[in-house]
């Protein structure tokens, strides 16, 4: 994670500073109890977009640690499958559509 830090921090300075300041804030702002964030940390690690086990390893064990109920995170991880089911749904009907497109364009130029 160090590393990963570092190399946004290299390539994107002001994002990486603007990323870590609202990382921070949620932590500090006492709006969310601790296993609420850390649910929520869950959420956003386990996310289809993102899929970081190590992050999404960590916050479980945080949010056990803060009082989470195995039940919560299986709610928690239960969303984020829905979440990539849903991008599915609409992600495959327009692959569908462009191969179509595809195939047609390739036979037509080979005619």
């Amino acid at each position: 994670m160090e590393r990963l830090l570092g190399s946004l921090v290299a390539l994107a300075p002001v994002w990486a500073d603007q990323f870590m300041a609202a990382d921070v804030a949620i932590y500090t702002s006492r709006v969310f109890s601790t296993k609420e964030i850390e649910l929520i940390s869950i959420a956003l690690d386990a996310s289809y977009t993102h899929m970081y086990a190590f992050g999404t390893r960590r916050h479980i064990k945080a949010a056990l640690k803060a009082g989470a109920a195995v039940e919560e995170i299986m709610e928690v991880l239960k969303l984020c499958v829905v979440q990539g089911v849903q991008s599915c749904n609409l992600g495959v009907p327009i692959l569908a559509e462009e191969l179509s497109q595809l195939s047609s364009a390739s036979e037509s130029a080979g005619s």
